[in-house]
């Protein structure tokens, strides 16, 4: 006698414990995210557009600063409101790159790229690719550097080295070790300040700072 099978046969207890532990995961995961892009949506919107752009201004400074280089004809040269040295163009080509402020009481970051070839040139014009980041109310760089007098690590709002102070320099204490930069924005009716400091990679950390 041949047994009678059963085609449409239930879920098991088990099976529907797995499924129902599954779909508890997945909603767990659903929820998180959706919490998670909760707090950045929130975030994001007690931002004002000021500080969204100074904060994006800021980071496209660091980046340029850490990945800056020693390319000879293409000085590091630092004052207080504006910084240039040789790095990558956006299209990947070394040149010079420069962050400046434009303007008076609301003044706008500019940051500036040059070309190696034309940045070199003693004939060429010199005004590369602009591109407005922010608007300002006011900037200010500092330079860290090793005091071999001192013995002390200290801070200078300029740097500009001349010839006979490259010959007694190794070529990594041409730049500094690092630069700080304090950016100050107006949202609504109250001024922000923003400060960010960076060590360069290539340059000389002195004696007391390894790596």
């Amino acid at each position: 006698m041949k047994k009678k099978t059963l085609s449409g046969r239930g879920f098991t207890l088990i099976e529907l414990l797995v499924t129902a532990a599954i779909l508890g995961i997945i909603s767990m995961a659903v929820v998180s995210t959706f919490a998670a892009g909760l707090k950045v949506y929130e975030k994001a919107r007690d931002y004002s557009w000021e500080r969204v752009d100074a904060l994006l201004a800021l980071e496209k400074m660091e980046r340029d600063i850490l990945n800056l280089v020693n390319f000879s004809g293409i000085d590091f040269v630092g004052g207080k409101e504006t910084i240039s040295f040789a790095g990558l163009t956006k299209e990947g080509e070394p040149g010079k790159i420069r962050y400046y402020m434009k303007g008076g009481m609301r003044g706008v970051l500019i940051r500036e790229e040059l070309g190696y070839a034309r940045a070199i040139s003693k004939t060429s014009r010199r005004r590369g690719e602009r591109k407005e980041l922010a608007t300002l109310r006011d900037m200010d760089f500092e330079y860290y550097y090793y005091d071999n007098d001192t013995k002390k690590y200290l801070w200078k709002d300029k740097w500009k080295l001349n010839e006979e102070e490259k010959e007694d320099l190794e070529k990594s204490e041409w730049i500094p070790i690092g630069v700080r930069v304090k950016i100050k924005f107006k949202e609504g009716k109250r001024y922000v300040t923003l400060t960010r400091s960076v060590l360069i990679p290539i340059s000389s950390r002195g004696p007391l700072i390894k790596g």
